[in-house]
């Protein structure tokens, strides 16, 4: 679940996460999961809309559909060289002992069991232990940009204000040409 401001009330609203794995995720960071609609002091007032919190911020419902930004790699990397920007490599450990980003911390959003990707329930709270600076700039990255987005909107949710989804992930790090290491 994602709550977001309405332009034009003011009510926070509980938007439906894009995914299961998004909604499990949304319920172990604390967010309430209701599957839509508005809360406000008034409940004969709510207005039931449904959708992602891209479609509301795209049809202009909202003021703010999260608290961070894109950036392609070679914006990601000139962050971190120039403006202190720290890198949350959000894959399995496994792929990133298999190479990240030069200074990257690991903390995973899915977790790979024998039934395959499940959703890390202690995410949130693990990512508070490695950044516990909620206005620290971070860029955060996965394999090819769809982790890492789902990570960006749960961490926005938990009160993190400055940061950027690496769009393209480590594959296009890679593609770029740009510095790695192993662990």
């Amino acid at each position: 679940m994602l709550r977001v401001v309405l332009a034009s009330s003011g009510r926070v609203a509980t938007l439906r996460a894009a995914s299961h794995a998004q909604r499990v995720l949304a319920t172990s960071a604390g967010i309430p999961a209701r599957r839509s609609g508005l809360t406000d002091a008034a409940p004969q007032q709510q207005a039931a809309f449904s959708g992602t919190a891209a479609t509301q911020l795209r049809a202009g419902r909202v003021a703010c559909a999260a608290a961070y930004g894109n950036v392609d790699v070679k914006g990601a990397s000139e962050l971190m060289q120039g403006e202190g920007y720290a890198y949350a490599d959000v894959r399995t450990a496994e792929e990133f002992g298999g190479g990240h980003a030069p200074g990257a911390c690991n903390v995973p959003v899915m977790l790979k069991g024998p039934a395959g990707m499940s959703p890390n329930p202690e995410f949130v709270k693990q990512f508070e232990k490695a950044f516990p600076e909620k206005t620290a700039p971070i860029v955060v990255g996965c394999l090819s940009g769809k982790r890492s987005l789902m990570a960006a909107e749960l961490l926005s949710a938990a009160g993190y204000t400055n940061l950027k989804n690496v769009e393209g992930g480590y594959q296009a790090w890679m593609g770029a040409g740009l510095p790695v290491e192993t662990a």
